[in-house]
């Protein structure tokens, strides 16, 4: 082994001039472009998973609990968050859990020459909502744990423009709750803009006391719970079975008064996550592909290289090498060229996310993709994984056609030319 490796690290990649040949430049350009676009179709995915996901999560939760009411309730009663409802949601879903109360209700919001249907979510004070804060544009985000907050509404883009409205300007909202319409003037104290217009044109935060007052339920009230959670998509189908047989089973005990169901993300957002599922199969089928070319190139320019130095073969026979350690010494030599190719690949992909990143040059449209720009998501497991798997494919794929040395004849290969 230490002889074929001392043997591989001698061998010039140009013999007969400065420049590397045909089949060296084939293999270092075809491993390095099939690493490129790996490393980038993978960080592109991760990219509009995160992003994607971060958006949905925006605007829903990853557990959201509502309650079954028979036609003759009035719907307005909605949950009562007690105390021990809390303990009940906390004891199933687990302690690091973080539980809000919203109050939403429907609303036309009109100016004078505008008007639009939307859905008034009230929240809590406690309710960071990082990434709509994160992403405002104009006016600041109120206070909702002030009294003089009330009636302060936050709205995105889409709606200011439909409405023609800016930050500090009020609107008048008509509220229809139990077939009792109300009218408010709120005003517009915040503007954001997270291009995920499927939501921004259809929901605006509020102050849950304000929504509360409206249906004229008391500090318990809540339209629907959202449970928040740090953990991965996976264990969310499991929380939501345990937290759905815990709530079941507090009602039969007559610990809570309501029925109540529960619905996860991934159901109440599917046609989002369906979506990045289609991303997934994507990649899965460019890192095949990127595969076969690097071993297709690899293949070829093994040959040309042993086409290149059938003389050193015959030498080497004749001097008692077996056709096992002369194959391991051309397998190596291509492993250098994978090896060349590795790190031209990592360079430009990486240089390429880095720009992504940070400069945004590659533009997209929010329409359509809900993002202004391609996502990228560096990972260094994903990055290792990959080199590591070029790595073992490429020697896995040169072990059949280095066979091709044990058919060369020494006497034949010493005069070839």
């Amino acid at each position: 082994m230490k002889t074929s490796l001392f043997l591989a690290s001698r061998i010039s990649l140009h013999p007969e001039s400065r420049r590397l040949s045909t089949g060296v430049v084939i293999a270092i350009a075809g491993v390095a472009l099939a690493m490129t676009v790996m490393i980038v179709s993978i960080s592109v995915m991760l990219g509009f998973k995160q992003q994607i996901r971060s958006l949905v999560l925006a605007f829903q939760a990853p557990l959201t609990i509502t309650a079954l009411h028979t036609p003759d309730d009035n719907s307005s009663r909605g949950i009562e968050l007690t105390p021990t409802l809390t303990a009940e949601i906390s004891q199933a879903a687990g302690k690091d859990v973080a539980i809000y109360p919203v109050a939403s209700v429907p609303a036309i919001l009109k100016t004078d020459s505008q008007f639009s249907g939307v859905m008034i979510k009230g929240i809590s004070a406690e309710n960071p909502l990082p990434l709509i804060k994160s992403h405002l544009i104009a006016g600041e985000f109120p206070d909702f744990s002030a009294e003089s907050t009330l009636y302060q509404i936050a709205v995105s883009r889409t709606l200011a423009s439909r409405l023609g409205v800016n930050a500090g300007e009020s609107v008048n909202a008509f509220i229809t709750d139990s077939r009792v319409p109300r009218a408010r003037k709120l005003k517009v104290s915040a503007i954001f803009d997270t291009h995920f217009t499927d939501f921004d044109k259809a929901l605006v935060f509020g102050n849950i006391s304000m929504v509360r007052r409206i249906v004229r339920a008391d500090s318990l009230y809540a339209s629907s719970v959202e449970v928040y959670t740090d953990r991965d998509d996976e264990t969310i189908d499991m929380m939501q079975r345990d937290l759905s047989a815990r709530l079941v089973s507090a009602n039969y005990a007559g610990r809570i008064n309501d029925f109540l169901t529960v619905s996860n993300i991934h159901t109440s957002a599917a046609q989002y996550f369906n979506w990045l599922a289609l991303l997934d199969t994507n990649v899965v089928v460019i890192l095949v592909i990127m595969m076969l070319v690097s071993a297709l190139t690899l293949i070829s320019s093994l040959f040309i290289i042993v086409l290149e130095r059938v003389n050193m073969i015959g030498i080497l026979k004749a001097m008692g090498a077996t056709d096992a350690m002369i194959r391991s010494i051309f397998i190596m030599v291509t492993l250098r060229l994978v090896a060349t190719g590795l790190l031209i690949g990592n360079s430009v992909a990486l240089l390429f996310l880095l720009l992504q990143k940070y400069l945004s040059v590659i533009p997209l449209d929010p329409e359509a993709y809900y993002l202004d720009s391609v996502p990228v998501e560096l990972s260094a497991w994903w990055l290792a994984a990959v080199n590591a798997g070029v790595i073992i494919i490429s020697t896995l794929v040169l072990i059949l056609p280095s066979r091709i040395i044990s058919s060369i004849s020494p006497a034949r290969a010493i005069r070839y030319e």
